[in-house]
């Protein structure tokens, strides 16, 4: 359902003593109005869900609502901090009664012990669906399985939770409570077996999200192949229960493979849960590849490194989900590496930190050819459910379309999956043409020499692409076997550590050589398509100086740049008035333009006479092709990038987006002394946008697979660890460091080259070298809660010219009504800067 403004207008424009949400929908007012937050919410309409509940709050007798509402709207936006800041201005028993999920959610933030106690002795309040399925979740991310089965069981069987508005969310907990209940069963045949026996563990994708990563048969293939290899040098026996099935399709009814005069030794098969295993669920010295994607999120959250103490790790096919270290990942890897990685991103943020590592190539790679015969032996051919993973392409009857996903895997045994998975490889081996968007059967089929369309749902980063479309010299070698084999051979003989480890590393030291030579040899950007220094000079000679020139030799001048264009010259009006009201000193003010002109100017100079104004018109810059403007940002915000060159003799510059109110003296923002750090920012508040690696992780997703992993190598090369994000909007700019360390030469060729914002720029140059300021000089009113801001920026695409409430709205349109006064006064048309305030609320 979608809501117009003219339903929000309805809703709001009445006094709220009238009590028309609740006459009209025939039910409290308090529950009319977050009826219609959370509608709003549904439909994904959060902008509108925010400007209601804030209209809302307005009003005495719906302030705690309306606040209600806003929280909710946060809670949604995963800012939790700001979900707090709104409930705290509401009594706890109220916020508790009418958004009982998002206070929980807040709780579990602050304490989650607390939290998980307030909750099981208030649970005669029949709490809804969804606040079970949300503490239920925190306990298990919170490490407390017990707690979280006791209240899956609760939930479960209160009758009252059967109705069919509970149908989603019960069958999440009932999901999660299947999961609970098979790790507490204790699986005896994997104690089994004499104690010369050489166990191998196989990955059981098994988590408790509903909607979590296992739905995949990626993981369940790489393990098969796997496996493959291991019946080359020993027989395979189950060490589980309902492997055993799989196991003979795998051993086929005569394995010959390899001949030997003496019995083959045999090697035991069990599972080892890739979710947070338990040194309970694993025997003891068991050998586990570590192949497939780590770090994935469950549960809304990144998992532990699946550690256990039985585990003896080799590390082939590995991949990083994101490149941020996790300690307790690093120190298992240093002990038991080199790492064979999937991927070169991967590759290059093992060697960042120290970390043995080289390119193995995904395991899918290895795939060999398969008989036939073995599954047929097995005797499950053609009774797995292969619909959905194996169909015809529409059009072509020799094209076989092969899809790795379905939800029914999620909920299978790890030994249904495998057989899956093993019919799965024998359609790959016999099928004549594949179509695939995955690139683990993208691999498996051109290891075999096959024919394969891939068709990936998006360009995005080097782990989605396939291997074979990277240079060959970016490519494991055909010998990356060489290592695996002669690991999973010493293991299949019942080596002991030490020796398979030295194997290991003796076996892979070539190619961790040339993945620390490659390292060390990052890419080389090329520069922009423009000498900085030549247009500089232009843009310096084509300058428009006007308004109080006696300001330029005031030693104590705030100078401060700002950038804008045609579509925002109302806006740049309103942010300079603002900033000249809160400034007790002199402004000199360098104005990167376009699509102004000598109109434009003396209209700002006549405005604000007491302001030296340097108009800078950068229309001839050209950056290139820059797609990552689309949106509210536009070409001219990448102008600011310029300021070093463009700046000569100033060492110091605060700048300003045009989007803010500043309702403080910047003065104090330009006296900062940066001494050698490049820059002072606010940090980014959102939990979602803290991660620099995780801002230029997005710029690589939208790169082709070359030019991404450049950027990865480039990012790991230069900032060894992830570092905290800033917001660009308001900056403190230390122009001489800036100039020392020859920044537009070396990053303004960033701009086209990785299609970034002048803001992902930024982050490349300092990773974690910038000053924080105080969250009060950048409150971005859609994130963050702050009582007395000293610069609001509305950042996004919500502006407070827009019709859509938002906070400080009223303080900014007072002061474009202010404006408009001022400039009739002077004789100015007003309308550039009334017509402003027309348009807001």
């Amino acid at each position: 359902m979608l809501f117009t403004k003219s339903d929000l207008a309805e809703a709001t424009s009445v006094p709220p003593t009238s009590d028309p949400l609740g006459s009209k929908h025939g039910k409290d007012p308090d529950d009319a109005i977050l009826g219609t937050v959370r509608a709003l919410v549904s439909a994904k309409q959060l902008l509108e869900a925010r400007s209601f509940a804030l209209q809302v709050a307005d009003h005495p007798a719906t302030r705690d609502a309306g606040r209600i509402g806003a929280a909710i709207v946060a809670s949604k936006n995963r800012l939790i901090d700001l979900a707090a800041a709104y409930l705290r201005l509401v009594p706890d028993e109220k916020a508790l009664t009418l958004a009982p999920t998002e206070w929980y959610q807040v709780q579990f933030n602050l304490d989650p012990d607390a939290a998980l106690k307030h909750f099981r002795d208030s649970a005669e309040r029949h709490f809804p669906s969804a606040t079970w399925v949300l503490v239920i979740k925190s306990s298990l991310r919170q490490g407390l399985p017990d707690a979280a089965a006791e209240l899956c069981r609760l939930f479960l069987e209160n009758p009252a939770h059967a109705n069919e508005e509970c149908q989603a969310d019960r069958a999440s907990i009932q999901f999660i409570d299947d999961f609970l209940r098979a790790r507490q069963e204790p699986d005896s045949s994997s104690r089994t077996g004499g104690q010369s026996d050489v166990t191998v563990g196989i990955w059981d994708s098994a988590q408790p999200d509903i909607a979590g990563p296992s739905a995949d048969l990626g993981i369940h293939l790489e393990s098969v192949l796997l496996l493959l290899r291991l019946r080359g040098v020993a027989s395979l026996a189950p060490g589980k229960a309902g492997l055993a099935r799989a196991l003979q399709g795998i051993e086929g009814p005569d394995n010959d493979t390899v001949t030997r005069d003496e019995p083959r030794r045999q090697v035991r098969i069990v599972a080892v849960p890739r979710y947070a295993p338990r040194e309970q669920d694993v025997p003891r010295l068991t050998w586990t590849v570590f192949h497939g994607r780590f770090g994935q999120k469950v549960l809304g959250a990144r998992p532990p490194f699946p550690v256990a103490s039985n585990i003896r790790p080799i590390f082939f096919g590995f991949e990083l989900a994101d490149l941020n270290s996790d300690p307790e990942m690093m120190t298992l890897l240093r002990k038991y590496g080199p790492v064979g990685c999937a991927d070169w991103a991967t590759t290059y943020a093992m060697l960042s930190q120290g970390v043995d590592a080289f390119l193995s190539g995904p395991l899918a790679n290895l795939a060999t050819p398969i008989s036939s015969g073995y599954q047929n032996s097995a005797g499950f051919a053609g009774d797995t459910d292969m619909s959905g993973l194996v169909s015809s392409e529409p059009g072509r009857k020799n094209l076989v379309r092969a899809q790795q996903k379905s939800a029914r895997l999620r909920s299978a045994t790890l030994g249904s999956n495998l057989e899956t998975a093993l019919e799965y490889l024998q359609t790959l081996e016999t099928a004549e043409a594949v179509s695939t968007p995955h690139p683990e059967t993208h691999a498996i089929r051109r290891a075999l020499g096959l024919e394969v369309h891939y068709a990936p749902p998006g360009r995005a980063n080097t782990t989605e692409a396939p291997a074979d479309e990277a240079p060959e010299a970016d490519r494991p070698p055909a010998s990356v076997s060489i290592p695996l084999d002669a690991v999973l051979e010493e293991i299949s003989a019942g080596a002991g550590e030490t020796a398979v480890y030295e194997t290991w590393s003796r076996a892979t030291a070539g190619l961790v050589a040339e993945a620390w030579r490659r390292y060390e040899q990052p890419p080389v950007v090329p520069p922009t398509g423009f000498d900085v220094e030549s247009i500089s000079s232009v843009l310096r000679e084509n300058t428009v100086h006007a308004g109080k020139a006696e300001v330029r030799q005031a030693p104590a001048t705030v100078h401060v740049a700002m950038a804008c264009d045609a579509n925002l010259f109302g806006q740049l009006a309103v942010a300079i008035g603002s900033l000249q009201r809160g400034t007790d000193r002199k402004l000199q003010i360098h104005l990167l333009c376009r699509g102004l002109g000598p109109d434009n100017f003396t209209y700002l100079a006549s405005l604000f006479p007491e302001i030296a104004f340097d108009f800078i018109p950068c229309d001839r810059v050209d950056y290139g092709t820059v797609l990552s403007t689309g949106g509210h940002l536009t070409v001219s915000s990448i102008d600011r990038l310029l300021l070093p060159a463009l700046l000569r003799g100033i060492p110091q510059v605060v700048y300003l987006d045009v989007d803010l109110l500043v309702l403080a003296d910047v003065g104090k923002l330009f006296d900062i002394d940066l001494k050698s750090v490049p820059l002072a920012a606010c940090s980014a508040t959102a939990d979602w946008s803290k991660s620099g690696y995780g801002h230029l992780g997005a710029v690589a997703q939208r790169l082709e697979p070359t030019r991404s992993e450049e950027l990865k190598h480039l990012m790991l090369r230069i900032h060894r660890k992830d570092f905290l994000a800033f917001n660009s909007g308001v900056l403190v700019l230390n122009l001489e460091q800036m100039r020392s360390d020859n920044f537009c030469a070396r990053f303004l060729g960033y701009l086209s080259y990785f299609d970034m914002t002048d803001q992902d720029v930024l982050y490349c140059y300092t990773g974690s070298n910038w000053r924080a300021l105080h969250p009060t000089w950048n409150c971005i009113p859609s994130q963050v809660y702050v009582s007395r801001p000293l610069i609001v920026h509305w950042a996004g695409p919500a502006k407070p010219w827009h019709e859509l409430r938002m906070p400080y709205q009223g303080a900014w349109c007072e002061l474009v009504q202010d404006l408009a006064a001022k400039a009739a006064a002077c004789g100015l048309d007003a309308a550039p800067i009334a017509e402003l305030a027309q348009a807001a609320v």
